[in-house]
């Protein structure tokens, strides 16, 4: 596996291109919306992977991956088709946010007013770009900048309905990105928020991603993903599926120099899944009714189970609480699935 980091908010203020070439475009939002609409279609147990076997788990923890990362050359994904990482650079890249940025006139982070606004027009209708101060608290777990305010905020409304709001950190290191995404899409019920950060230096990334649909077959998911150095990774995820009760909580804690990945996973078919507390690191192995868990070792280059982890020092940890929506909740199907996001 190997990470696709590419986070481009300094790479979209890079000023190469008139007015009329970079702005909104429905076109390019269509596009993305597209995306995101995949995002709250993605499959966590994909029909082409047997969870019955070690294979396929070990299949499943690639794609669990991808999901945050973007998938490598040889691999697909249902979801975004580079992963979270890759929703994010189109949403703040020169297609989007970036390229209204920049027809306002603003090159840098620093650049962005405290205060006014941008208007723009396309076949769509009228886009307003509004600045403030930013209001929302950095992740206290991220690597740089932790529990500081971000900011800058711009805001984007179409025809006075707002839908995204983007909140940075002017970090003065410059290999460093810290951002914050808020967007809704009404037409879809669908709605999500992400904290991200990015070190191009140390290979840092830390993204929390949560989103919430609220049509069809109704779902809310949570997913944390931190690395500090590119190698050893860790990546949480719970999903609550309230129209059948689908719900999935796991822990995943990989290196992929060794190319081992410790797995903890509860797998829960029954419409009392989302009042689940369950902690994900205390969890055992076992199948009772529709409830299925997994605490293993996988050895990624033989897709087989290993004994190798604890060795190694890999082991499952809890990821601590969740900064997203109105305030601080706990990493299980429970609280996630009470969760509900803040107007943008």
């Amino acid at each position: 596996m190997k990470f696709i980091l590419a986070f481009s908010f300094f790479t979209f203020l890079f000023f190469g291109s008139s007015i009329e070439e970079k702005r909104f475009s429905s076109t390019k939002f269509r596009k993305i919306i597209r995306s995101i609409k995949a995002t709250a279609a993605t499959n966590l147990d994909p029909s082409s992977l047997d969870m019955s076997v070690a294979s396929g788990r070990t299949d499943f923890v690639r794609f669990l991956y991808f999901l945050v990362n973007g998938p490598s050359s040889e691999y697909t994904i249902s979801g975004p088709e580079d992963g979270y990482v890759g929703l994010i650079n189109e949403l703040t890249g020169v297609d989007a946010l970036g390229g209204g940025l920049q027809s306002g006139g603003i090159e840098t982070c620093s650049d962005i007013p405290l205060s006014g606004s941008v208007t723009m027009s396309d076949s769509d209708g009228t886009y307003i770009m509004s600045f403030s101060a930013g209001d929302k608290t950095i992740p206290s777990h991220f690597g740089s900048d932790a529990s500081e305010t971000y900011d800058k905020k711009v805001s984007v409304s179409l025809d006075g309905t707002d839908f995204m709001a983007a909140q940075f950190k002017c970090s003065a290191a410059s290999s460093t990105v810290t951002g914050y995404i808020r967007m809704d899409i009404s037409d879809e019920n669908l709605a999500f928020e992400t904290y991200y950060q990015q070190n191009e230096s140390t290979d840092a990334v830390y993204v929390d991603f949560f989103s919430s649909k609220s049509t069809g077959d109704s779902e809310k998911m949570g997913v944390r993903f931190e690395t500090s150095d590119g190698d050893t990774f860790k990546l949480w995820l719970v999903r609550s599926v309230t129209s059948n009760g689908n719900v999935a909580l796991i822990a995943v804690t990989g290196n992929k120099t060794l190319g081992l990945s410790k797995l903890n996973m509860l797998l829960d078919d029954t419409t009392n899944g989302p009042s689940n507390s369950t902690d994900i690191t205390s969890i055992s192995t076992g199948t009772s009714g529709t409830q299925s868990t997994f605490v293993e070792c996988l050895d990624m280059s033989t897709n087989s189970t290993s004994s190798s982890c604890t060795s190694n020092g890999i082991s499952i940890t809890s990821p601590g609480t969740w900064n997203l929506g109105s305030g601080a909740n706990d990493f299980n199907l429970q609280d996630v699935a009470a969760l509900s996001l803040t107007s943008i």
